[in-house]
């Protein structure tokens, strides 16, 4: 195990994001004996939690999904700092090798003196104090986590930090979501999920078509803006065309204010697969005043909106790493709701 030297010094500021980071592990109580660990790594700059992951099991593994998950929403430039105490997760050779590998600094703290890694120690407390530090199941805790870290302390909870930023005008409030900075690209996609034990035989789900009755499952359609944030998911069963939920999805993206004047509900223009190329969504679209950048199917694959469309990709994949689908949520409205409540705020 390879053992860095305190490098931060408690040094708990930054003069932009992704220059400093820290990370720790702290552990709950399930039921009446169990654990589970939640793994978490903040940005000095904002308090922005920019990764985490949870586990029955407190192994190097754990560690570096939450690192995964940073590095794939933060994509840092060489030279970042990255903080965490002694700990053979953090230590470990994959751990190491992986800061290694994206130009990352190490910096760990001196031996039993929890001051050194003092922000982490607090998010973990704060965490515990507003939320609690026992669930009655590990899928409880997944989604109660979810709804804290993504929902709340990410995207709507004050703190001091925070505060004097925004003062200064170095960080924009996290309500301050504009399509207009968003570079004008909403993304349709839709991914099925939760298969149910019996397939849908009649009923509002089965869809007109006769060959995609009794298809298993239910299909979340997400419409994101440019950055992946998710502005709309709608929950259907999986025999639902995707060009059928189009425009209740564009219909369905809430009031985002943080520019001057009236809050924007609309994008400039949609980009969608060939899933959605049909003449009634090109209507509905420009009726709307909406620009539609569909792929047509008549042409071959490769007409350049992949280079576009991976953000929506990457927003449906986040929400499997944050044990959202693992823990069952996705089938059923609530979770639909929460996954949605991230583009509203």
């Amino acid at each position: 195990m390879a053992i860095a030297a305190n490098l931060l010094d408690r040094q708990f500021t930054a003069e932009a994001p992704n220059q400093r980071w820290v990370g720790d592990t702290t552990e709950f109580v399930i039921g009446e004996s169990g654990k589970l660990y939640l793994a978490a790594i903040l940005d000095l700059f904002s308090r922005f939690v920019v990764g985490w992951a949870v586990s029955a099991v407190n192994d190097r593994h754990l560690a570096l999904h939450a690192l995964t998950m940073a590095l794939n929403r933060r994509c840092p430039d060489v030279g970042l700092l990255h903080h965490s105490d002694r700990g053979c997760t953090y230590a470990s050779e994959d751990y190491q090798r992986s800061l290694e590998a994206h130009g990352i600094t190490c910096s760990m703290s001196r031996t039993g003196d929890c001051y050194d890694n003092a922000v982490m120690e607090a998010f973990f407390s704060t965490v515990k104090i507003e939320l609690t530090d026992r669930f009655e199941s590990g899928g409880h805790a997944k989604r109660e986590l979810f709804e804290y870290i993504e929902v709340f302390y990410n995207q709507r909870r004050r703190h001091s930090t925070i505060h004097r930023l925004r003062e200064s005008g170095r960080v924009r409030a996290p309500s301050a979501i504009r399509l207009e900075e968003a570079a004008m690209r909403v993304i349709f996609q839709t991914a099925r999920v939760g298969a149910t034990k019996k397939p849908l035989t009649s009923g509002d789900q089965t869809g007109p078509n006769p060959t995609d009755r009794a298809k298993r499952g239910s299909k979340r359609h997400l419409i994101c803006d440019g950055r992946g944030v998710p502005l709309a998911v709608r929950l259907t069963g999986a025999n639902r065309n995707d060009s059928q939920e189009a425009l209740a999805l564009v219909d369905a993206i809430p009031p985002l204010c943080g520019a001057r004047g009236r809050p924007r509900q609309r994008p400039d223009c949609v980009l969608g697969d060939r899933g959605y190329d049909a003449a009634a969504i090109r209507r509905g679209l420009r009726a709307r005043h909406i620009v539609p950048c569909l792929a047509m199917r008549r042409n071959r694959h490769g007409s350049g909106l992949g280079r576009w469309r991976w953000v929506v990709e990457r927003t449906f994949a986040g929400s499997i790493s944050f044990g959202v689908c693992a823990s069952g949520m996705t089938s059923g409205p609530t979770s639909t709701r929460r996954f949605s409540r991230l583009g509203a705020r």
